[in-house]
Protein backbone atom coordinates (compact mmCIF):
# COMPACT_ATOMS: atom_id res chain seq x y z
CA UNK A 1 0.00 0.00 0.00
CA UNK A 2 1.17 3.50 -0.98
CA UNK A 3 2.36 5.99 1.59
CA UNK A 4 -1.19 7.65 0.36
CA UNK A 5 -3.28 5.36 0.84
CA UNK A 6 -1.77 4.01 4.03
CA UNK A 7 -2.86 7.86 5.16
CA UNK A 8 -6.15 7.92 3.94
CA UNK A 9 -6.90 4.82 6.30
CA UNK A 10 -5.83 5.85 9.50
CA UNK A 11 -7.54 8.89 8.85
CA UNK A 12 -10.73 7.58 7.96
CA UNK A 13 -10.61 4.69 10.28
CA UNK A 14 -9.50 7.14 13.41
CA UNK A 15 -12.54 9.22 11.88
CA UNK A 16 -15.15 6.19 12.29
CA UNK A 17 -13.50 5.91 15.87
CA UNK A 18 -14.56 8.96 17.11
CA UNK A 19 -17.70 8.99 15.52
CA UNK A 20 -18.18 5.70 17.75
CA UNK A 21 -16.91 7.35 20.72
CA UNK A 22 -19.39 10.47 19.60
CA UNK A 23 -22.40 8.41 19.42
CA UNK A 24 -21.92 6.10 22.50
CA UNK A 25 -20.51 7.81 24.90
CA UNK A 26 -20.57 11.17 26.80
CA UNK A 27 -17.04 12.04 25.86
CA UNK A 28 -18.13 14.34 23.09
CA UNK A 29 -22.06 15.10 23.73
CA UNK A 30 -22.86 15.34 27.69
CA UNK A 31 -26.53 15.06 28.26
CA UNK A 32 -28.13 16.94 30.83
CA UNK A 33 -29.41 15.10 33.90
CA UNK A 34 -33.28 14.69 34.40
CA UNK A 35 -34.10 15.86 38.15
CA UNK A 36 -36.39 13.65 39.72
CA UNK A 37 -38.83 15.38 42.61
CA UNK A 38 -39.35 13.13 45.36
CA UNK A 39 -43.26 13.61 46.02
CA UNK A 40 -45.69 12.35 48.94
CA UNK A 41 -48.92 12.31 48.40
CA UNK A 42 -50.31 12.57 52.19
CA UNK A 43 -54.50 11.64 52.10
CA UNK A 44 -56.38 11.97 55.33
CA UNK A 45 -59.64 10.54 54.59
CA UNK A 46 -61.70 7.89 55.86
CA UNK A 47 -61.43 5.60 52.75
CA UNK A 48 -59.46 6.63 49.75
CA UNK A 49 -61.13 4.42 47.18
CA UNK A 50 -62.80 7.17 45.69
CA UNK A 51 -59.79 8.84 44.80
CA UNK A 52 -59.49 6.30 41.96
CA UNK A 53 -59.04 9.26 39.20
CA UNK A 54 -57.07 11.90 41.38
CA UNK A 55 -54.19 8.78 41.52
CA UNK A 56 -54.17 8.28 38.34
CA UNK A 57 -53.80 11.91 37.21
CA UNK A 58 -50.87 12.07 39.70
CA UNK A 59 -49.42 8.75 38.02
CA UNK A 60 -50.04 10.76 34.57
CA UNK A 61 -48.35 13.51 35.58
CA UNK A 62 -45.20 11.44 37.20
CA UNK A 63 -44.12 10.83 34.18
CA UNK A 64 -44.64 13.43 31.87
CA UNK A 65 -43.34 15.63 35.11
CA UNK A 66 -40.56 13.15 36.52
CA UNK A 67 -41.80 12.72 40.18
CA UNK A 68 -41.76 9.99 41.88
CA UNK A 69 -44.61 9.48 43.80
CA UNK A 70 -45.43 7.79 47.53
CA UNK A 71 -48.83 7.50 48.95
CA UNK A 72 -49.67 7.88 52.58
CA UNK A 73 -52.79 7.56 54.53
CA UNK A 74 -53.04 9.50 57.25
CA UNK A 75 -56.75 8.76 58.63
CA UNK A 76 -55.91 5.62 60.88
CA UNK A 77 -53.79 7.89 62.74
CA UNK A 78 -56.27 9.95 64.45
CA UNK A 79 -54.21 11.69 67.36
CA UNK A 80 -52.48 15.09 65.75
CA UNK A 81 -49.23 14.26 66.94
CA UNK A 82 -48.93 11.02 65.43
CA UNK A 83 -50.17 12.41 62.03
CA UNK A 84 -47.41 15.24 62.32
CA UNK A 85 -44.94 11.50 63.00
CA UNK A 86 -45.70 10.30 59.89
CA UNK A 87 -45.59 13.31 57.71
CA UNK A 88 -42.07 14.21 59.08
CA UNK A 89 -40.96 10.62 58.50
CA UNK A 90 -42.17 11.31 54.87
CA UNK A 91 -39.51 14.31 55.04
CA UNK A 92 -36.77 12.61 56.28
CA UNK A 93 -36.91 10.15 53.86
CA UNK A 94 -36.28 12.55 51.71
CA UNK A 95 -40.23 14.12 50.23
CA UNK A 96 -38.71 17.59 48.79
CA UNK A 97 -42.75 17.86 48.03
CA UNK A 98 -46.00 17.17 49.63
CA UNK A 99 -49.52 17.18 48.22
CA UNK A 100 -52.03 17.05 51.53
CA UNK A 101 -55.36 16.06 51.64
CA UNK A 102 -57.58 16.22 54.85
CA UNK A 103 -61.11 16.14 55.30
CA UNK A 104 -60.92 18.15 58.45
CA UNK A 105 -59.79 21.64 58.13
CA UNK A 106 -58.55 21.95 61.99
CA UNK A 107 -56.51 18.56 61.01
CA UNK A 108 -55.28 19.87 58.23
CA UNK A 109 -53.70 22.84 59.66
CA UNK A 110 -52.18 21.52 62.27
CA UNK A 111 -50.36 19.14 60.02
CA UNK A 112 -49.02 21.86 57.60
CA UNK A 113 -47.69 23.76 61.45
CA UNK A 114 -45.67 20.23 61.29
CA UNK A 115 -44.14 20.77 57.95
CA UNK A 116 -40.23 22.39 57.18
CA UNK A 117 -40.43 25.51 55.84
CA UNK A 118 -38.24 24.76 53.30
CA UNK A 119 -40.76 22.05 51.79
CA UNK A 120 -43.46 23.16 49.73
CA UNK A 121 -46.82 21.79 50.24
CA UNK A 122 -50.05 21.72 47.73
CA UNK A 123 -53.34 21.66 49.40
CA UNK A 124 -55.91 19.38 47.84
CA UNK A 125 -59.95 19.02 48.19
CA UNK A 126 -60.07 21.94 50.45
CA UNK A 127 -60.49 25.20 50.67
CA UNK A 128 -58.46 26.12 54.06
CA UNK A 129 -56.40 29.79 53.79
CA UNK A 130 -53.26 28.91 55.22
CA UNK A 131 -49.37 30.92 54.50
CA UNK A 132 -47.96 27.54 54.22
CA UNK A 133 -49.49 26.48 50.85
CA UNK A 134 -48.20 27.30 47.88
CA UNK A 135 -51.53 25.79 46.22
CA UNK A 136 -55.03 25.65 47.42
CA UNK A 137 -57.22 23.04 44.72
CA UNK A 138 -60.45 22.35 45.31
CA UNK A 139 -63.91 22.68 43.77
CA UNK A 140 -66.37 24.56 45.35
CA UNK A 141 -68.35 22.95 47.82
CA UNK A 142 -70.75 25.33 47.94
CA UNK A 143 -71.59 25.66 44.86
CA UNK A 144 -72.11 22.05 44.25
CA UNK A 145 -74.19 21.78 46.84
CA UNK A 146 -76.28 24.83 45.81
CA UNK A 147 -76.81 22.66 41.91
CA UNK A 148 -77.86 19.20 43.11
CA UNK A 149 -80.51 20.99 45.29
CA UNK A 150 -81.75 22.49 41.92
CA UNK A 151 -81.84 19.39 40.46
CA UNK A 152 -83.50 17.65 42.97
CA UNK A 153 -85.94 20.38 43.24
CA UNK A 154 -86.56 20.51 39.49
CA UNK A 155 -87.15 16.81 39.39
CA UNK A 156 -89.24 16.38 42.04
CA UNK A 157 -91.54 19.84 42.45
CA UNK A 158 -90.98 22.06 45.89
CA UNK A 159 -93.58 19.98 47.46
CA UNK A 160 -91.15 17.49 48.99
CA UNK A 161 -90.07 15.36 52.20
CA UNK A 162 -86.11 15.17 51.84
CA UNK A 163 -83.64 13.79 54.07
CA UNK A 164 -80.25 14.54 54.40
CA UNK A 165 -77.89 11.74 55.77
CA UNK A 166 -74.39 11.85 57.08
CA UNK A 167 -72.59 9.09 59.02
CA UNK A 168 -69.22 10.97 59.91
CA UNK A 169 -68.70 14.29 61.83
CA UNK A 170 -65.79 17.02 61.86
CA UNK A 171 -65.31 16.90 58.51
CA UNK A 172 -65.58 20.56 57.02
CA UNK A 173 -66.54 19.73 53.43
CA UNK A 174 -68.83 17.26 54.12
CA UNK A 175 -70.96 19.99 56.91
CA UNK A 176 -70.64 23.03 54.57
CA UNK A 177 -72.26 21.01 51.55
CA UNK A 178 -74.89 19.55 54.02
CA UNK A 179 -75.86 23.21 55.25
CA UNK A 180 -76.25 24.78 52.13
CA UNK A 181 -78.17 21.95 50.67
CA UNK A 182 -80.58 22.25 53.84
CA UNK A 183 -80.78 26.27 53.16
CA UNK A 184 -81.70 25.78 49.46
CA UNK A 185 -84.12 23.24 50.06
CA UNK A 186 -85.71 24.73 52.56
CA UNK A 187 -86.07 28.17 51.07
CA UNK A 188 -88.69 26.24 48.76
CA UNK A 189 -90.83 25.15 51.48
CA UNK A 190 -90.34 21.61 51.30
CA UNK A 191 -90.21 19.62 54.76
CA UNK A 192 -86.23 18.68 55.16
CA UNK A 193 -85.14 16.36 58.02
CA UNK A 194 -81.31 15.74 58.90
CA UNK A 195 -80.24 12.47 60.27
CA UNK A 196 -76.84 11.66 61.76
CA UNK A 197 -76.11 8.02 61.78
CA UNK A 198 -73.72 6.14 63.69
CA UNK A 199 -72.20 3.90 61.69
CA UNK A 200 -72.89 2.48 57.88
CA UNK A 201 -74.85 -0.50 58.83
CA UNK A 202 -77.87 1.83 59.64
CA UNK A 203 -78.42 2.98 56.23
CA UNK A 204 -80.12 -0.30 55.60
CA UNK A 205 -83.41 0.09 58.05
CA UNK A 206 -83.52 3.88 56.84
CA UNK A 207 -83.64 3.15 53.64
CA UNK A 208 -86.55 0.57 53.99
CA UNK A 209 -88.39 3.47 56.67
CA UNK A 210 -88.30 5.96 54.59
CA UNK A 211 -89.61 3.73 51.62
CA UNK A 212 -91.99 2.18 53.25
CA UNK A 213 -93.45 5.59 54.00
CA UNK A 214 -93.16 6.70 50.26
CA UNK A 215 -92.91 10.31 49.31
CA UNK A 216 -89.82 10.82 50.43
CA UNK A 217 -86.27 11.08 48.81
CA UNK A 218 -82.91 11.36 50.82
CA UNK A 219 -79.62 12.69 49.39
CA UNK A 220 -76.21 12.43 50.84
CA UNK A 221 -72.79 14.76 50.54
CA UNK A 222 -71.11 11.76 51.69
CA UNK A 223 -69.22 9.31 49.24
CA UNK A 224 -69.34 6.83 51.43
CA UNK A 225 -72.93 6.60 52.63
CA UNK A 226 -74.00 7.61 48.89
CA UNK A 227 -72.57 4.02 47.96
CA UNK A 228 -74.72 2.40 50.80
CA UNK A 229 -77.54 4.12 50.19
CA UNK A 230 -77.47 2.58 46.50
CA UNK A 231 -76.65 -0.82 47.87
CA UNK A 232 -79.05 -0.71 50.44
CA UNK A 233 -82.14 0.24 48.06
CA UNK A 234 -82.55 -3.02 45.82
CA UNK A 235 -85.60 -3.06 43.96
CA UNK A 236 -87.07 -0.35 45.96
CA UNK A 237 -85.27 2.61 43.90
CA UNK A 238 -88.70 3.94 42.14
CA UNK A 239 -90.21 4.46 45.84
CA UNK A 240 -87.04 6.28 47.11
CA UNK A 241 -85.28 8.57 45.26
CA UNK A 242 -81.62 9.17 46.03
CA UNK A 243 -79.01 11.96 45.48
CA UNK A 244 -75.48 12.59 46.73
CA UNK A 245 -72.00 13.91 45.65
CA UNK A 246 -69.20 12.03 45.22
CA UNK A 247 -67.51 9.52 42.54
CA UNK A 248 -66.42 5.79 42.40
CA UNK A 249 -66.95 2.75 40.69
CA UNK A 250 -69.85 1.74 42.92
CA UNK A 251 -71.39 4.94 42.68
CA UNK A 252 -70.94 4.69 38.56
CA UNK A 253 -72.88 1.36 38.54
CA UNK A 254 -75.31 2.76 40.88
CA UNK A 255 -75.91 5.56 38.37
CA UNK A 256 -75.90 3.41 35.54
CA UNK A 257 -78.78 1.15 36.87
CA UNK A 258 -80.74 3.72 38.47
CA UNK A 259 -80.47 3.33 41.69
CA UNK A 260 -78.85 6.46 42.07
CA UNK A 261 -81.00 9.33 40.73
CA UNK A 262 -78.09 12.36 40.09
CA UNK A 263 -74.88 12.93 41.60
CA UNK A 264 -72.12 15.97 41.87
CA UNK A 265 -68.15 14.17 40.57
CA UNK A 266 -65.15 16.07 40.24
CA UNK A 267 -62.47 16.12 37.62
CA UNK A 268 -60.38 14.25 40.52
CA UNK A 269 -57.97 13.43 37.50
CA UNK A 270 -57.50 17.04 36.05
CA UNK A 271 -56.83 18.07 39.31
CA UNK A 272 -53.88 15.14 40.07
CA UNK A 273 -52.40 16.37 37.87
CA UNK A 274 -53.04 20.22 37.90
CA UNK A 275 -51.43 19.45 41.57
CA UNK A 276 -48.72 18.19 40.77
CA UNK A 277 -47.80 20.82 37.76
CA UNK A 278 -48.05 23.10 40.64
CA UNK A 279 -45.84 21.97 43.22
CA UNK A 280 -43.33 21.17 40.11
CA UNK A 281 -43.28 24.86 39.55
CA UNK A 282 -42.95 25.74 43.53
CA UNK A 283 -39.72 23.12 43.85
CA UNK A 284 -38.43 24.66 40.36
CA UNK A 285 -38.88 28.26 42.12
CA UNK A 286 -41.06 29.11 39.39
CA UNK A 287 -44.11 31.44 40.66
CA UNK A 288 -48.08 30.46 40.68
CA UNK A 289 -49.93 32.93 39.19
CA UNK A 290 -53.43 30.97 41.50
CA UNK A 291 -55.10 30.47 37.65
CA UNK A 292 -56.62 27.14 37.26
CA UNK A 293 -57.28 26.45 41.28
CA UNK A 294 -60.98 25.94 41.40
CA UNK A 295 -61.53 22.08 40.37
CA UNK A 296 -64.41 21.54 37.73
CA UNK A 297 -67.46 19.35 38.68
CA UNK A 298 -70.30 17.94 36.81
CA UNK A 299 -73.77 17.16 37.78
CA UNK A 300 -73.81 13.18 36.14
CA UNK A 301 -76.96 11.34 35.57
CA UNK A 302 -78.44 8.13 33.90
CA UNK A 303 -79.05 10.41 30.64
CA UNK A 304 -75.24 12.29 30.45
CA UNK A 305 -73.37 9.88 32.04
CA UNK A 306 -71.85 8.51 28.54
CA UNK A 307 -72.21 12.10 26.94
CA UNK A 308 -68.26 13.54 25.58
CA UNK A 309 -67.92 15.83 28.44
CA UNK A 310 -68.62 13.49 31.12
CA UNK A 311 -66.58 10.43 29.66
CA UNK A 312 -63.22 12.98 29.46
CA UNK A 313 -64.07 14.05 32.86
CA UNK A 314 -64.75 11.26 34.64
CA UNK A 315 -63.45 8.08 32.02
CA UNK A 316 -60.09 9.98 30.95
CA UNK A 317 -58.38 6.67 30.54
CA UNK A 318 -60.31 5.29 27.61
Amino acid sequence: MSKKGMFLFVAVGSLLIMLFLASSTDWLITEKAVEIHQVSVLVDAEDDHGLGNFKMGLEQGAMRLNADLSFVTLYDEKEPEQQGTLLLREVSSGAQGIILLAENTASMENMLGDVPVNVPVVIYGSSVDSPRAKAVLSPSWVSMARDLAKVIIDENGNKLKVTIVTTTKNRTNVETMKNTMLQAITQTGAEVSLVQLQNLEDVKTLVDGLAAQGGNIVVTPELNTLEVLAQSIGTQADKLPIYGIGWSGDIWHSVENGNIKATVACNDYNGGYLALQKLKASLEGKNDNGEGSEIPYAVVNKENLYSDEIETMLFPIW
